[in-house]
């Protein structure tokens, strides 16, 4: 059979099939996004380590991956490997196994509606130990799910790896399929070196349905209620939970775990669990910002653009003898809130994959997983410089910040050393440039702080022997249309760029209409 598409073809059909942008791919993989469309558009192959890790991140079944490491390599044509396009109802041909299906058939519900999105916790531990066996046990999850939602009147929309996205137009009929799909879970004797954990978070909002999917705010705030969960968890918002507390059957109650903070949300967050009979009810604390020693502002959007400077600098941070690193570039591109979301990513972050030294060239790969302790105990902590005056005003301005209450009039700094000796924690130094010459300390502090980590953002560098840099540039925007050229980039291919859709984001708070 002749060959129907080029490697780069392929994977970039593969790619769109999986929901994911360039930016998202690169993330994922630890590369440039100019990477991803090299190899896309058939200007270069990928490494070896890099193919195996597009490999990993595409979702080739195990039986594909010799074919395309072969086929990444110029070894082989890609006629071997699975037809990578969407086919009309949506889901990918032949390319995805069935626990990796997406969008579905039955009409979507419209208007006001009940999202039920789950993933199975750890499974990138479950997969690494396992990869054959954690393949199967995938596609019977996604199996039991799909048969529970539909069931119960639900429809799945998309799958990413393996958490599931449900939609429907009744809550209750959510939240019964919830603790059926768990029970299911819990029953099923699963083939892999631990049972499967699959945590829920259920939601309910006004959403705009377009092309098989959906658009709007309650979207993210399900996905963070879902990411505070834990395995066998069922998480509720508090809309869902005035919707249905009035019609739960008895033997079915609602727990109010309290207010949270939730990433990228403005403001505190009710969050109630469902418990039913022969499901587990107790579970460690949620997974929120309140846990951790931290006071980092919460985000009122969600970052644009920058996902693979997030990923490059926590690799960066992540990486043994890394102890000072400065965000450096001009004013107003966007440090502060770069800084603001690694931190937020790293508030439990554990090291498991590091980059060797070779790789940072083309961008380090980050994989973390979560824990107890996680990798800063003693938490992570910002700490803004701009209404400082004088470098004199740093120690104390630390101190505040870690809430330290100093005794008398003794020296500040000595008593800020003394507090931070010992401390496994990450220091976020905010605007750090009219400063420079309190320097000196940071160096202090690293010397006496053997276990401290700090983030600085500044528009020039501190000059320190310890100093790690990483200059931050502003998003990519389109290229400027030559004199004389064909007509201007259709707005779906402008949207593909971050300085765009920053402007579009920014815009439509402004003007709701142009969404």
């Amino acid at each position: 059979m002749g060959e129907l598409f080029s490697f780069g073809a392929w994977v970039r059909r593969r790619r769109r099939a999986l929901d994911l942008t360039r930016d998202e791919l690169a993330a994922q993989i630890g590369c440039a996004v100019t990477t991803i469309r090299h190899i896309e558009t058939d200007e270069r192959r990928p490494s070896k380590q890099l193919a195996a890790r597009l490999a990993d991140c595409l979702q080739l079944a195990a039986e594909e991956r010799p074919a395309f490491l072969q086929a990444a390599r110029g070894e082989r044509a890609t006629d071997r490997l699975a037809e990578p396009a969407v086919s009309v109802e949506g889901s990918v041909a032949g390319a995805l196994a069935p626990a990796e299906r997406a969008t579905p058939a039955l009409p979507l519900p419209s208007g006001t509606v009940t999202f039920l999105f789950s993933d199975i916790e750890a499974s990138t531990r479950l997969w690494a130990q396992d990869p054959q066996r954690m393949g199967a046990a995938i596609a019977r999850h996604e199996a039991i799910l799909h048969a529970v939602i539909t069931a119960g009147g639900g429809v799945v929309f998309k799958t990413v790896g393996d958490a599931l996205y449900a939609a429907f137009a009744s809550a209750l009929d959510a939240v019964r399929a919830a603790v059926d799909g768990q029970r299911a879970i819990a029953a099923e004797p699963w083939d892999t070196s631990t049972p499967l954990q699959v945590r829920m978070g259920l939601h309910s909002g006004v959403v705009e349905a377009r092309n098989g999917d959906y658009f709007g705010l309650p979207l993210s705030r399900i996905a963070r209620l879902l990411a505070a969960g834990h395995g066998g968890q069922i998480l509720l918002s508090q809309t869902i939970q005035e919707l249905v507390r009035e019609q739960l059957a008895p033997e079915l109650t609602l727990r109010h775990l309290g207010r949270y903070q939730l990433k990228d949300l403005s403001d505190p967050q009710h969050i109630f669990q469902l418990l039913a009979p022969n499901l587990p009810a107790d579970f460690p604390p949620l997974k929120t910002l309140e846990v951790h020693h931290t006071n980092l502002p919460a985000q009122p959007t969600p970052l644009i653009g920058r996902a693979q400077e997030v990923a490059a600098v926590a690799a960066l941070l992540l990486r043994p003898g890394v102890r000072l690193l400065t965000l450096a570039g001009p004013g107003g591109v966007g440090k502060t809130r770069l800084a603001l979301q690694v931190a937020a990513d790293l508030l439990d972050a554990h090291p498991r994959l590091l980059p060797a030294p070779s790789e940072m060239a083309s961008g380090p790969a980050l994989s973390v997983v979560e824990g107890d302790a996680g990798l800063f105990p003693d938490g992570v902590w910002f700490v803004a410089l701009a209404s400082l005056s004088t470098p004199n005003q740093i120690a104390s301005r630390i101190g505040d910040a870690l809430h330290l209450d100093f005794a008398g009039q003794a020296d500040h700094t000595a008593q800020l050393l003394s507090h931070l000796h010992g401390r496994h924690l990450l220091l976020v130094l905010d605007n750090f440039e009219h400063l420079l010459d309190g320097a000196d300390l940071v160096s202090t502090i690293l010397a006496h702080a053997p276990h401290l980590t700090m983030l600085v953002t500044s528009r020039e560098r501190l000059n320190l022997q310890a100093e790690w840099l990483f200059e931050v540039d502003g998003l990519a925007y389109p290229p400027e249309e030559p004199h004389g050229s064909a007509a201007p980039q259709r707005l779906a291919e402008l949207a593909d760029y971050s300085a765009v859709q920053l402007f579009l984001q920014r815009a439509t708070q402004v003007q709701p209409r142009l969404s």
